[in-house]
């Protein structure tokens, strides 16, 4: 059954429907343009708002970033400067604190020597007076040289200050002609202790072979690592590995023949410095730097360690006297290595006989 509607809009002329759609459709398009207009200016408004918002903040960032690559590179200027102060300031406590201790055991061993030379006198002329009394040479002596007043200065409480040469020499008393008959012996005594006094560091290489050579970071020549008598472990054993490079100091580090003299001390169970050589010219270079390599914290370029028990630190741990962690502890074939030794040995053993000795056709 049809609607009122339905038959007011059949009841209309066909031209008169086609204009109430053209009408309805412009209408349509009109409300959806609007519609659409106003979401999309929401929506682009919206973008505009992010766009700004996350472009302001990039611009403050970027900001922040040159500062603070300015501050970076002005940090790591500063940082680099004061390595190499602490570099410095490192190798030269490390010179005066060794010179220290040559200094401190060098007075004791000369105090050593004067106490005994005083006994010495006071019991050769104490029994010289006794027999030119006329009494028993021999007797039993319970006085020694202090009743005379005849004694060192109290030892240094300080030895570190004001310590600059010897201690002036007690001369004994009353024993005038004891004196008198010895001038050329004591100026003597005095010119050895104050050689001795000015470093042990003097190495007799009267006759001793060279086994490498120090060399600079240019690879200038600063002079030879002599051999020595094998007088521990560690002596022996790292002279019969082959010598594999020179021994190179590193860049900025100041090391010269005085330096190069000092490295045959005693004054430790070792002899690290001359070992500490040794390790750098017959060990293996380490992939990775031990922790005070990586520091430049030594006196050689490379961080180089031989391996095995008696070599398990680097040359610059080694010198430095401290412990060697860190490294990739890469370590030489000491067995292989003593026989290509050898093997080199007996070759310039050779070659010296064949010079010594020239075959002549007859």
């Amino acid at each position: 059954m049809a609607t009122a509607g339905e038959d007011v809009w059949d009841s209309l002329p066909e031209g008169e429907q086609k204009s109430v759609w053209d009408e309805t459709e412009r209408n349509f398009w009109v409300n959806l343009r609007s519609k659409k207009d106003a979401e999309n200016k929401k929506i682009e408004k919206d973008f505009q708002l992010s766009i700004n918002e996350v472009r302001l903040k990039l611009s403050d960032l970027t900001g922040q970033r040159s500062q603070l690559k300015e501050s970076q590179s002005r940090l790591a200027r500063e940082l680099a400067k004061v390595e190499a102060e602490l570099a410095r300031t490192t190798d030269e406590c490390e010179e005066k604190a060794t010179r220290l201790e040559r200094i401190e055991q060098d007075y004791q061993a000369s105090r050593q020597k004067r106490t005994e030379t005083l006994h010495d006198i006071w019991f050769k002329m104490r029994r010289f007076f006794r027999q030119k009394r006329g009494e028993d040479p021999d007797a039993p002596d319970h006085l020694g040289p202090e009743s005379e007043g005849i004694v060192l200065p109290e030892m240094l409480s300080e030895l570190s200050l004001g310590f600059n040469g010897l201690t002036p020499r007690v001369e004994p008393t009353n024993v005038t002609s004891v004196v008198a008959d010895r001038p050329e012996e004591e100026e003597e005594e005095e010119e050895e202790d104050e050689d001795r006094m000015e470093g042990v560091e003097h190495h007799d290489n009267r006759g001793a072979s060279s086994l490498v050579d120090i060399v600079d970071a240019d690879g200038n020549v600063i002079g030879p690592v002599e051999q020595i008598e094998p007088w521990n472990q560690w002596v022996e054993g790292i002279q019969e590995l082959e010598i594999r490079r020179p021994v190179k100091i590193r860049r900025g580090r100041r090391f010269n023949t005085t330096h190069l003299a000092g490295i045959y001390e005693r004054t430790e169970a070792k002899g690290v410095k001359w070992l500490s050589c040794m390790i750098q010219a017959t060990g293996a270079i380490q992939a990775k730097r031990c922790l005070s390599c990586d520091k430049n914290q030594g006196a050689f370029d490379d961080c180089i360690i031989v391996g095995g028990d008696l070599f398990q630190k680097c040359g610059n741990c080694e010198w430095n006297r401290q412990g060697c962690h860190g490294s990739s502890g890469d370590s030489i074939d000491k067995l292989a290595s003593r026989e290509r030794a050898q093997r080199k040995k007996q070759l310039e053993d050779g070659a010296q006989e064949t010079s010594a000795n020239p075959s002549s056709e007859t």
